[in-house]
């Protein structure tokens, strides 16, 4: 239940899904991802957020992708 709680930095998240925490903050300003900015440059990604986000996308989730390797 602890985690269902939990809310996670673009860095955390990006570490997750094995992409770049700048994918991350593009997934966030085009509206893909729902996130919370709590202060000028403070994000979090609730747990909610990101089941709902990796429920409706394709996203290699916890292996990171090799140098020319395409999706």
């Amino acid at each position: 239940m602890r985690d269902r709680r939990r809310a996670y930095t673009p860095t955390e998240v990006a570490h997750q899904l094995g992409v770049a925490p700048k994918t991350v903050r593009r997934w966030i300003s085009l509206g893909r991802l729902k996130a919370t900015k709590l202060g000028h440059r403070t994000i979090r990604i609730t747990h909610a957020e990101l089941q709902t986000f990796l429920a409706g996308h394709r996203v290699g989730v916890g292996r990171p992708r090799k140098g020319g390797e395409k999706p």
